[in-house]
């Protein structure tokens, strides 16, 4: 993972290929203290996507009781946006 900007990071897919992703926020869990990025395409702004990642910036796929903490975090940012909004 490679930050282009402050709200940017360029990820490797599977394939080789490089797509530029917006981040919608960062995020470190006070009881585990790993860190989380929540980035988009900008060209599907409604498809957020998740990853842990460490110190040399290593992007990692979350999975289980990992992947729940994290969606909630994301739903409970989405819905204060929808009452700021309101």
């Amino acid at each position: 993972m490679k930050f282009e900007k402050d709200n940017q990071i360029l990820i490797t897919k599977d394939d080789g290929g490089e797509v530029m992703m917006e981040i919608l926020f960062t995020y470190e869990d006070p009881e585990t203290e790993k860190t989380y990025v929540l980035y988009f395409d900008p060209e599907n702004p409604d498809d957020i996507l998740a990853s842990r990642y460490d110190k040399s910036d290593e992007l990692f796929d979350l999975e289980g009781e990992e992947y729940e903490k994290i969606s909630a975090i994301l739903d409970h940012f989405l819905d204060e946006l929808t009452e700021d909004e309101d």
